[in-house]
């Protein structure tokens, strides 16, 4: 590896410092850099204005990169990837090591574990190209007529998701499943989703929403109010839910039994993509608690570069605040679109579980707080898959898809509440 670095240094020097800037102080600065040799050096202020007056004379002095001066809303992406580059160094040492020791299970197992979380850190920067060629893809869209309803790339490992039908027709099924075995280099399996996804189904922001209509519950994801753009007087609060939990027409209400208002979106429960919306009735408005952290939350597409591997959290009305990554969102569909799997942080406790479907999955992003998704379900169990990576893990949908899907059309936007 070229840059052997191994450390990070933070160097904080008051607003006025930068202000009256002069050699004797330029001089103070690199005195300070030269002590701290083999690091990468960052700057830290404390505003955007210390921030302007520090690169100013980062440009000046050439004291070091401009990325290199942050503060608390400047883009940090240069000051995580140096403490990326040291993780990896620092495990790649720790695994060469391990190399030279007599193997045992114990050394094996910890090998394989560092193997993994190293070629996540080498993945990290590079353009992802999908080892599924544009031929496989075809053979699995023009599929989806006849029961393939998605699909998902597990390291060598091709998972395909089919509906009950295309199970029970074998000759069909094989015909589909040789296709795609031709035209993949890995082992090729096929799974009826029933079987692997369940559904998190079980008055505030992440408690519980229980579908009076059919008895079962979820989780209320956030709030917002809908604004007719054709007639200004015309705003009703909504809340926004799995279209599994409810659907139009069916009335939702809180897990003690108090009617809260009613689903008008969507038609049926059948597309897992689509997002709940509950009209609020106007007698329970007041009484709603909205916050969690009294955040704006934006609520817009991302590029999948930017999320992969991205920290998020999910206030559930089971599990309640939970912490995680996205795991996956490349290679990996569910009826034709897109999915993204997010594992926990607590190695011990599921990111969500049942009764969480509806919460809002949640990301930080250069200080701004976005809603990027919608969990549904959780534990795609394939119990012969070789990998383990989808242990305890949950399955979203993406956000504003769907709710650009409820707006098209209707002469509505949605105005979110903070969560």
């Amino acid at each position: 590896m070229n840059d052997e670095r191994k450390s990070v240094c933070i160097f904080y020097f008051g607003e006025q410092f930068w202000k009256t800037m002069n050699k004797s102080r330029v001089q103070t600065i690199r005195e300070a850099v030269r002590k701290v040799t083999n690091t990468y050096v960052f700057f830290i202020t404390t505003s955007d204005v210390e921030r302007d007056e520090a690169v100013e004379c980062c440009k000046r002095f050439k004291l070091c990169p401009i990325s290199h001066v942050i503060s608390p809303a400047s883009d940090k992406t240069a000051f995580y990837e140096a403490f990326y580059n040291v993780l990896e160094n620092e495990l790649h040492t720790f695994s060469s090591d391990l190399e030279i020791r007599t193997s045992t299970r114990q050394i094996y197992s910890t090998k394989c574990k560092l193997n993994f979380f190293l070629e996540k850190l080498r993945s990290r920067n590079a353009s992802i190209k999908s080892p599924l060629t544009k031929k496989c893809l075809e053979i699995i869209k023009t599929s989806s007529k006849n029961g393939v309803i998605g699909y998902r790339l597990l390291g060598n490992e091709l998972h395909i998701y089919e509906n009950e039908h295309l199970r029970n027709e074998r000759e069909r099924r094989s015909e589909i499943e040789n296709c795609i075995k031709n035209n993949f280099k890995g082992e090729v399996h096929f799974r009826p989703l029933n079987k692997v996804l369940k559904p998190q189904c079980t008055v505030r922001c992440g408690d519980y929403l229980r579908n009076d209509t059919l008895g079962i519950m979820g989780t209320i994801g956030m709030f917002g109010e809908m604004n007719n753009t054709v007639d200004t007087h015309s705003i009703h609060t909504v809340a926004l839910s799995s279209p599994h939990v409810i659907s139009s027409g069916d009335v939702a209400g809180t897990s003690t039994g108090e009617r809260i208002g009613e689903c008008i979106w969507p038609g049926s429960k059948a597309n897992i993509h689509d997002v709940s919306i509950i009209k609020i009735d106007p007698s329970v408005i007041n009484s709603l608690q909205r916050t969690h952290f009294n955040e704006n939350i934006t609520v817009e597409e991302r590029p999948y570069g930017s999320l992969r591997y991205r920290d998020v959290v999910k206030y559930g009305a089971t599990t309640g605040e939970t912490r995680g990554s996205i795991e996956q969102i490349n290679d990996f569909q569910l009826f034709d679109r897109d999915v993204m799997a997010i594992s926990s942080d607590d190695p011990e406790n599921p990111f969500s579980t049942n009764g969480d479907s509806g919460a809002i999955v949640l990301t930080i992003i250069d200080g701004k707080h976005y809603g990027i998704g919608v969990i549904y379900g959780g534990s795609l169990e394939d119990r012969e898959a070789k990998s383990s990576i989808t242990e305890n893990e949950s399955i979203a949908i993406f956000l504003k898809k769907a709710i650009d899907k409820f707006t098209a059309g209707k002469n509505v936007t949605i105005e979110f509440d903070k969560i």
